[in-house]
């Protein structure tokens, strides 16, 4: 999450981690079905957010303990069904000459530039495949329309922004 805020300049984590802190603290998570203060406390705190959404009533009624007992149930449910179901008929994605592809980052931290790698986006991108080779490869054009080599496992499908959806956003913001 601090990526999303610090990616242009790193040193700016300071400033965003209390509050991401907060937000990941006070908000339910799909793996257990209960906030981490829900389950450390046994209290539901009321976000500001609830005062302008109507958000579905929670339970607060269930004891520390039984909360706990219930978040490792499914926490254990959960590992067994992603480690049954991995790869089941998975089908894993084919390119072809002419799609935009992003490619994935492997960038270091640096502590002469104040660069922290956890904040750097993931992807680069868009590149145009102008080959696809049988060893799970792929050839791109980069940046300065040289031909570069990647590893299927290192590229992922590029997908323009709407532009109405665009629009729809400026809108709010305005």
């Amino acid at each position: 999450m601090l990526r999303a805020y610090c990616h242009h300049k790193h040193s700016s984590w300071v400033k965003w981690l209390e509050t991401v802190e907060y937000w990941l603290n006070n908000t339910t998570h799909h793996s257990t079905g209960f906030t981490p203060n829900q389950i450390l406390t046994g209290k539901t705190l009321q976000l500001p957010l609830n005062k302008f959404v109507n958000l579905p009533e929670m339970n607060d009624e269930v004891e520390t303990a039984v909360m706990i007992q219930l978040a490792q149930k499914k926490l254990k449910k959960s590992a067994i069904n992603r480690n049954t179901t991995k790869d089941q008929g998975r089908r894993f994605p084919t390119y072809v000459v002419g799609q935009q592809v992003l490619v994935k980052e492997h960038r270091l931290s640096s502590a002469i530039d104040g660069a922290i790698h956890k904040f750097f986006l993931l992807y680069r991108g868009p590149y145009t495949i102008v080959q696809v080779l049988r060893n799970n490869t792929v050839v791109i054009e980069d940046e300065k329309s040289k031909p570069v080599t990647q590893n299927m496992k290192n590229i992922k499908l590029y997908v323009p922004p709407d532009p109405g959806k665009q629009e729809e956003q400026k809108a709010k913001q305005n």
